[in-house]
């Protein structure tokens, strides 16, 4: 049986924020706290919690620590990188870009948690649409899928996906990254 927690989430850059997340029934209740303050690594605690008690073939490889990735519009926070499934938190400033890209492999879905974006989208180069995210908007993007961010606020996306990290072909770029 699932049971639905509170837990508190907060970075250096915004204020409290409350959120459910789906929890083990052995993971202790917290109450829903409005005007507290938590670092990072606390909680994230709460999740590396639930991922230390699911079990995983001998071998996998579990990412020990949350990883900063700095990136030119921004940074990757990654909190999970198994064999199965990895997952990252991009923080993008205002009026920056990620690249013009596409996955062979990887699967993605991307939550739109602060901010504002621009998701230019589509099949083709030649036939891309763009539509407008705000917070609480996820979208689901398959392998092969052109996609291309572009951060109208400072925004914070939660990114869930396959385990292909590496896996990116970019088509255009404005940092001129290959």
């Amino acid at each position: 049986m699932v049971h639905n927690s509170w837990y508190v989430i907060r970075d250096s850059q915004s204020p409290i924020t409350n959120y459910q997340l789906p929890t083990c029934p052995s993971v202790v209740k917290r109450r829903r706290v409005t005007n507290y303050q938590l670092p990072i690594p606390y909680s994230l605690f709460s999740l590396s919690f639930i991922l230390s008690s699911l079990s995983f073939k001998k071998n996998t490889i579990l990412l020990k620590h949350t990883q900063i990735k700095s990136k030119p519009w921004g940074e990757e926070l990654w909190f999970a990188h198994t064999d199965k499934y990895a997952g990252k938190i991009l923080r993008v400033k205002k009026g920056h870009r990620l690249s013009l890209q596409y996955h062979e492999v990887k699967l993605e879905t991307q939550y739109l948690f602060k901010g504002q974006i621009k998701l230019t989208i589509g099949a083709d180069k030649n036939n891309l649409k763009e539509i407008i995210l705000n917070p609480g908007d996820k979208i689901d993007l398959l392998p092969g899928t052109i996609h291309r961010v572009y951060a109208i606020k400072d925004s914070e996306i939660f990114e869930v996906s396959s385990p292909e990290l590496d896996d990116v072909i970019r088509i255009e770029d404005d940092y001129k990254r290959k």
